[in-house]
Order: C-alpha cells, then sequence, then structure tokens
C-alpha cells in the first residue's frame, strides 16, 4: 500500500521516452515527489540514465525517492534511493 499525502507519484517503463530513439532496457521507475513536475521529469530522466547516476540524480532531490525495476534474464531487480521504502505500510 503507498502511502503519500500531498504529492505526486510518476511510473515509466522503458517506452515511455519520446526521444525518437530504441530504448534498449527492460525497466520500470516509479518516482514519488512534491508536485508532479518533478516527478515526470525524474521518472523519464531514470527510465534513460543508467542506474547509479538515475539514484545520484534523484538524491540530490530531498522531496523525491525513486524505485527503479531492471528485468534482466528473467528475473526482477529492484533499486531504491533510501527513503521510498518509507511510503508503503
Amino acid at each position: 500500500e503507498l502511502r503519500h499525502a500531498g504529492g505526486a507519484v510518476a511510473v515509466a517503463g522503458a517506452d515511455a521516452v519520446a526521444t525518437g530513439w530504441a530504448i534498449t532496457n527492460n525497466r520500470n521507475v516509479t518516482v514519488i515527489a512534491n508536485n508532479g513536475t518533478d516527478a515526470d521529469w525524474l521518472t523519464k530522466a531514470c527510465t534513460i540514465l543508467p542506474i547509479k547516476q538515475a539514484l545520484k540524480l534523484v538524491a540530490k532531490y530531498p522531496s523525491a525517492e525513486v524505485q527503479i525495476a531492471l528485468i534482466k534474464k528473467e528475473k526482477i531487480y529492484f533499486y531504491r534511493s533510501r527513503g521510498f521504502a518509507a511510503y508503503f505500510k
């Protein structure tokens, strides 16, 4: 159960970034932020950045948290910012 009062949640899959270039990773990104604009652009950036860079980017925004689910060889690997788990029961 997601708990977040007064903010925004954006979710994007690997096909959500409209750049004209094909995305070659199987990744789902969820960003929780204080407003929809930040949640939206951070989700798109974290979809295309390498995972370490995506986590560093989100760490620069104290009001944002991220979860990245990466599907590799039929397994799902989760990468989360430090505060992401606080939004779940």
